[in-house]
């Protein structure tokens, strides 16, 4: 009974540690980098068409590295309904073109869904996703345009001040990813804990000691349970 409990606080403990973990590698990952003209060129060629909301928005993904990625969603009313209405009528053909061929109708990532609504008006709209081994939090800044002039919201940002610097943080979990996560640095976590208790019990075995609490077992029978604290050998 008492060998249960250990393993269960054992696991419980790594699981935490595994969510801590989680958090802290995702906001590493997210941490501002440099990006080369190259790269933001090719995510510009390789933009694609979304829909999201019911709305229809021109999307480029940025790789930034390992563990983080940045999507821009561009959305303008104009855009929207005239891509919608040329699909209506079959003439995606005619929106691609007056999207620089980027046409290809995708279907959107699980990073993108449930995103803050900004209405019919003009907006950007940039969500990165960090994480490792799964990309798991996303956070996201809106550039919208609207009649009194552009406003910038941050959305899912958590901002922290260190050193006189700010850095904006990630803070929603994609729970999928958060889950995959936090189980794989648990277990990464208990494997260690386990091989750590088993070279302790080979130690304290080899020193004529008990296994479970180390009690010093000379003149005990082998087959014997330790007086101190009943465990069998």
């Amino acid at each position: 009974m008492i060998h249960c409990r250990v393993r269960l606080a054992r696991i419980g403990a790594c699981l935490i540690a595994g969510a801590v973990v989680t958090w802290g590698v995702a906001w590493c990952c997210a941490m501002p980098r440099r990006q080369s003209r190259t790269a933001v060129a090719a995510a510009a060629s390789d933009a694609c068409i979304m829909e999201v909301g019911g709305r229809f928005v021109r999307v480029m993904t940025l790789r930034e590295g390992v563990g983080a990625t940045t999507y821009t969603l561009m959305h303008s009313a104009g855009f929207s309904e005239d891509y919608a209405t040329a699909r209506a009528h079959g003439e995606q053909s005619r929106a691609a073109e007056w999207l620089k061929g980027a046409g290809a109708l995708v279907p959107i990532p699980r990073a993108l869904r449930g995103l803050v609504d900004f209405g019919p008006e003009r907006w950007d709209y940039n969500v990165q996703t960090a994480g490792w081994p799964v990309e798991c939090l996303r956070q996201g800044r809106v550039s919208v345009r609207t009649p009194s002039g552009p406003q910038t919201i941050d959305v899912y940002t958590m901002e922290i001040t260190w050193r006189g610097r700010t850095y904006r943080l990630p803070r929603e979990p994609l729970l999928p990813g958060f889950a995959l996560n936090t189980a794989f640095y648990a277990i990464a976590a208990l494997g260690v804990v386990e091989a750590l208790a088993f070279a302790r019990r080979r130690t304290r075995a080899h020193r004529g000691r008990c296994e479970a609490c180390g009690y010093d077992r000379g003149g005990i029978a082998a087959a014997a349970a330790c007086p101190e604290c009943g465990a069998a050998q």
